[in-house]
């Protein structure tokens, strides 16, 4: 059943919903009926399946041989005249429609399989039809409940959704070419259905030219508070001679599936797929809200999985057994979980040409010594006085992508103790601002940030791999938390003097060059 019974009665809608609706001005013909002094529109004559009515409010049409006297009045039950009427078989009954041309009232029609049979002023015998029409203000459109059965043709459009109807219209704006009414059936009841005139019949503005589904909403709001448009299928069949478009529910007993993709925060997925599998090949991709819809499911038992990239797919729901509920989708949800991605290590070592790295020294605080092949740092007295030097190194990281999981990241220079009072206790931190390798000198190079995160002490008197840890750093490089402008190796006090000496990317020996070494999984 199309409609449930609390919509059993005629119904006028104020207009106040987005549709756009421009009806057409009042003529002056369409009077009320009953009225001795309108003209006549003169005797009867058989004109086929078209009539009008006279000054009583009576047409006579002809539909397959058979006559028929059609009555048409206004809610007041008086007759009106000058009434357009047609009549059609419509495959085992026959239907007629009334419209006003001058868009006084509101277009009608009635179905009938067996009408009732009189007597005529000429003797013959009619079948008698009364069709009523309502009056507007041209301010509103018309939903009339019928309570006849209807027959119908072959359909144009088979298992729509009603919340898809608007796309057809627009799709096939042809249909609306010679419209004058649309109906609704509930076809599984036998009976019922419901019927919308707008005053000129302004169907193609209010259904195609909208900028909203505003006659969809408005019957979704009519209808039982488990009513989903999505998941309510009709038939489209259109009768080009009466301009009757019919919607009729679908036999073929469909079904829709909703849901939403999150992951395990509970955070929507898009894009992620959705598939129901064989016998049926049906996909529906998430919006950006995560929500999923399929349509056009039939009846039975079918797999449904969900998927995405980056994620393992969800299997949960093998299978799924989906019957008809003209009223309501299934829901079913899904939760995803990130796919851990293969562990990537990268080791970077540039060389002369891409590296970047110097030492500076407070004893000629305006000499750069970035062609150096040394990486040297030192702390306490030299010669007649204190010296302090301190070395630079910046790695490109743009070939780890932005974003990724940071493992592990390491730092390796190939150096060892020089020789002073005390082994070196060697410092790793963050350099603030940028520089550059052949200009940096003590005197402009560039701020850095006490913390360090890394200490060792070096004792080798021959030179060795030394390691500082600085995955923080490079993290902060790869997410975008930081800026990456190299670090630097320093020693902050000594009472004694200390010595590191190490190798830069201008080194000979290419095996030798500090290096980066970072494992992480990429985003």
């Amino acid at each position: 059943m199309f409609l449930p019974s609390l919509v059993r009665k005629r119904i006028i809608l104020p207009m106040i919903f987005a549709l756009g609706v421009s009806f057409g001005g009042c003529g002056g013909g369409g009077s009320g009926g009953g009225d001795s002094s309108s003209s006549p529109s003169g005797p009867y004559q058989p004109s086929g399946s078209d009539g009008e009515t006279n000054f009583e409010g009576i047409a006579k049409v002809e539909v397959g041989g058979n006559d028929f006297e059609i009555h048409v009045t206004d809610s007041y039950g008086d007759g009106l005249e000058g009434i357009v009427v047609k009549g059609e078989n419509v495959g085992g009954g026959y239907g007629f429609i009334a419209r006003d041309p001058y868009h006084d009232y509101y277009t009608n029609v009635v179905y009938t399989n067996s009408p009732s049979k009189g007597v005529v002023n000429d003797g013959s015998l009619f079948g008698r039809v009364y069709i009523p029409l309502r009056q507007g203000t041209g301010e509103e459109f018309l939903i009339e409940e019928k309570d006849v059965s209807h027959a119908t043709s072959h359909p144009l459009f088979s298992g729509v959704p009603f919340s898809q109807l608007n796309k057809i219209y627009q799709d096939n704006d042809g249909l609306f070419q010679n419209t004058y009414l649309i109906e609704f059936f509930g076809e599984s009841s036998g009976q019922g259905g419901l019927q919308i005139a707008s005053k000129g019949n302004e169907f193609r503005q209010d259904w195609i030219e909208s900028s909203s589904q505003g006659l969809v909403l408005k019957f979704t709001q009519m209808m039982d508070p488990q009513f989903d448009p999505d998941a309510y299928y009709v038939d489209i069949r259109q009768s080009n001679y009466l301009g009757v478009l019919s919607h009729t529910e679908n036999e073929d007993r469909l079904c829709t599936l909703k849901g939403d993709v999150i992951d395990w925060h509970g955070s929507p997925i898009y894009p992620a797929e959705v598939d129901i599998f064989s016998p049926l090949n049906l996909e529906a991709v998430t919006n950006s809200g995560g929500r999923y819809v399929l349509f056009q499911i039939k009846e039975g038992v079918h797999g449904v999985v969900a998927s995405a990239y980056g994620f393992d797919t969800e299997t949960v729901y093998k299978t799924f057994t989906f019957q008809p509920s003209i009223w309501s989708s299934y829901w079913l949800d899904f939760e995803l979980d990130l796919k851990q991605p293969d562990l990537e290590t990268i080791i970077l070592q540039p060389g002369p040409s891409d590296g970047k790295d110097a030492l500076v020294s407070s004893s000629n605080p305006d000499v750069n010594y970035g062609s150096d092949d040394e990486l040297n740092v030192f702390f306490g007295d030299w010669g007649s006085g204190f010296m302090e030097t301190m070395s630079y190194i910046q790695m490109n990281i743009s070939n780890i992508p932005f974003g990724s999981e940071i493992v592990s990241a390491n730092l390796y220079v190939y150096g060892f103790d020089g020789g002073g009072a005390n082994d070196p206790f060697i410092y790793v931190g963050r350099v603030t601002s940028s520089w550059q390798e052949n200009s940096i000198t003590w005197n402009n190079a560039p701020e850095v940030n006490s913390y360090a995160y890394d200490n060792l002490i070096v004792s080798s008197a021959t030179a060795v791999w030394n390691k500082w840890d600085v995955t923080p750093l490079v993290d902060g490089w790869v997410n975008g938390t930081a800026s990456n402008n190299g670090l630097y190796l320093r020693i902050f006090d000594s009472l004694n003097e200390q010595i590191f000496a190490g190798f830069s990317s201008d080194y000979f020996q290419s095996t030798q060059r500090p290096y980066i070494e970072v494992e992480y999984y990429p985003h």
